[in-house]
């Protein structure tokens, strides 16, 4: 599995495809899945939605790590750029997806992400992730 988590396999290539629900996106990342229904109830806020549009960057390698996103529709490439300057595609990520976890581990993202279409994500800053695991220790785990 690459930085995302795999390719869901429900999921097909190259159509588009989204969440119905903000709860519903959130709900599959795999350290909110433990969470009972009403505590999601509490992390939902947490998260606000984001729109990019085709080719938009949401984050560029180096830039600091203070935002995790959840892809709920579109797609989402992650880059790194070669010591000549070319960008190489790492990885191409969907909905359900996590893109930005340096978030959680580190200061600055090691790779860059860009819309690969039109792209809508739910993203939480670093401070309520921290705020979270504080009221609800088994997110960490």
């Amino acid at each position: 599995m690459g930085a995302g988590g795999g390719h869901p396999s429900h999921i097909p290539k190259g159509k588009p495809w989204s969440f119905q629900s903000k709860s519903e996106t959130i709900s599959r990342i795999p350290f909110f899945q433990g969470l009972a229904s009403g505590d999601m109830d509490h992390v939902e806020p947490y998260f606000q939605e984001f729109k990019f549009r085709r080719s938009q960057y949401l984050f560029w390698e180096g830039d600091p790590a203070n935002k995790i996103y959840v892809i709920k529709a579109g797609r989402v490439r992650l880059l790194k750029t070669a010591a000549s300057g070319k960008e190489m595609v790492l990885e191409v990520m969907v909905p359900g997806q996590i893109c930005g976890g340096t978030t959680m581990f580190g200061d600055v993202h090691r790779s860059g992400a860009q819309a690969v279409e039109p792209t809508v994500v739910y993203g939480m800053s670093r401070g309520s992730y921290d705020d979270l695991i504080t009221k609800y220790p088994p997110i960490a785990r």
